[in-house]
């Protein structure tokens, strides 16, 4: 795929993305297409195939542009292990905050419990914990950032500002848990240059939610 198509195909992607999940939910059953309550048999096979395809195109095309690289240095790993220790950080501070002084959820949660609950735990660590991350760093990070990258703080508030706002906060708390992270992000793929870096930094910290997501359920 051609550099200029790349973003184009990203943001397509991302558009669509919602969608997949309802897409392969659905069933012929006596004759009528129906929407399941979770992606199971030759569907879970197929969705999990089509990530994957997906995920492939992704990163060849990235990888031949020369826009993204999988070796890393010591900075990049220092910056990876400070990024999700962070995030870690404001998640757990925002969620006491909201125990102590707010009430209330935090809507984005309630969406991954959701999923959580309709999808098998291969589903789980392929779309929420891998594929809906690395598209948010490709959009938020790649194309936001990279579009602005000559104005530092405007590129990087831009990006977080965008990044809070798609996780849907419903309160102060977890509107500024969300811009946070997105700084944490904004601001290590602005530093090392390598969307590798934001890229792993977004997906170690879903896989981390998501195992706690899955355990608590069990």
């Amino acid at each position: 795929m051609k550099k200029s198509n790349i973003n184009k195909f990203i943001i397509v992607l991302f558009i669509l993305y919602p969608l997949m999940s309802p897409i392969f939910r659905m069933k012929f059953i006596n004759n009528q297409l129906v929407l399941t309550e979770s992606i199971s048999g030759i569907n879970e096979i197929i969705f999990l195939l089509v990530l994957s395809i997906i995920l492939y195109i992704i990163f060849r095309s990235l990888y031949k542009n020369n826009i993204i690289k999988f070796s890393l240095c010591k900075k990049e790993i220092v910056y990876i292990l400070i990024g999700v220790i962070l995030l870690r950080i404001i998640v757990y501070a925002s969620y006491l905050i909201l125990l102590c002084v707010e009430t209330g959820k935090v809507q984005n949660d309630e969406i991954i419990k959701q999923y959580i609950n309709d999808f098998s735990i291969l589903q789980i660590i392929m779309f929420m914990s891998i594929y809906m991350p690395i598209l948010e760093e490709l959009v938020y990070r790649y194309i936001i950032i990279g579009s602005l990258f000559e104005f530092k703080k405007i590129s990087i508030f831009v990006s977080s500002l965008l990044f809070c706002i798609a996780h849907i906060p419903n309160n102060i708390t977890s509107f500024i848990m969300y811009f946070l992270m997105g700084l944490v992000l904004s601001y290590s793929y602005y530093k090392t240059r390598s969307i590798f870096v934001s890229i792993l930094i977004h997906c170690l910290n879903n896989l981390l939610v998501n195992i706690l997501y899955i355990l608590y359920s069990l």
